[in-house]
């Protein structure tokens, strides 16, 4: 089956594409690298799936040249396509961490599209992943949304707004926690306040995270929630601010200053 799909792919024809990515699920390993190397050569764009799938699953040592060759060609398409099909199958993964080189694999694929426009349009894919039933699919989704914290902030503000469910809002107050812009602060500050008790300490804890004195007021308020849970996030996060950012935040925020000033 192998040589008749790479008969094919010497010929261009049309339908190597779907005989080799047939091939990769072939019982043989030599068949299997014989086919994604064989796939990855081709650089057809109908074989997007089936090499972010080798990047995405194709973690055995034997197979790290199969990997690279898959990875190079994504890189080389230079499109937003392959940069969400890759980020959809490295979500789809498994329930491991991710690694380092599954966070390079994405960034490198996405930041290679020459318009602008593949980032983007990977954090809104897994900003869609956060409300997964899997939750190892929506666990992965928060690691990779993270490494783009300048597109995301926003996408995710609005998935924190929005009436989906609380462990989807839950993941999203998570990843704002790698962003810095203020559009992911106030959107975390406001979260203190959501319904879910899960929700209100994930916020903290991201607040914490950003080291951010201005919320220093709003979390010092989330220290007298009715939940352990978020009084113990927001305990944890008004120390990560330090003592006198916190105290000069607070006294600015309940006008303190101001009256001392005056006096």
């Amino acid at each position: 089956m192998v040589k008749d799909a790479l008969a094919l792919a010497e010929l261009d024809s049309p339908a190597a594409a779907d005989a080799l990515t047939a091939a990769l699920d072939d019982p043989d390993q030599s068949a299997r690298e014989a086919a994604a190397l064989g796939l990855a050569g081709l650089r057809d764009p109908a074989s997007v799936p089936a090499l972010a799938r080798i990047v995405a699953g194709w973690n055995e040592p034997a197979l790290a040249r199969c990997r690279r060759a898959a990875l190079h060609t994504l890189v080389a398409f230079r499109t937003e396509e392959a940069a969400v099909e890759l980020a959809r199958a490295l979500a789809a993964a498994g329930r491991e961490p991710l690694d380092l080189h599954e966070r390079a694999a994405l960034l490198a694929v996405a930041y290679a599209d020459p318009a602008g426009v593949a980032a983007p349009r990977v954090v809104r894919a897994l900003v869609g992943l956060l409300a997964h039933d899997d939750e190892a699919v929506a666990e992965r989704a928060v690691s990779l949304v993270m490494l783009f914290p300048s597109e995301s902030h926003r996408p995710l503000a609005r998935a924190l707004r929005a009436g989906c469910g609380p462990a989807a809002r839950r993941r999203a107050a998570q990843a704002l926690g790698a962003c810095r812009q203020d559009a992911a602060v106030a959107a975390l500050v406001t979260a203190l306040r959501d319904s879910s008790p899960g929700v209100r300490a994930a916020a903290a804890h991201s607040l914490g995270d950003m080291r951010d004195p201005a919320t220093a007021v709003a979390l010092h308020a989330a220290g007298g929630d009715g939940d352990e849970s978020v009084r113990e996030a927001a305990r944890s996060a008004l120390h990560k601010l330090g003592t006198v950012a916190t105290a000069t935040s607070m006294a600015a925020g309940f006008g303190l200053v101001a009256q001392r000033s005056a006096g």
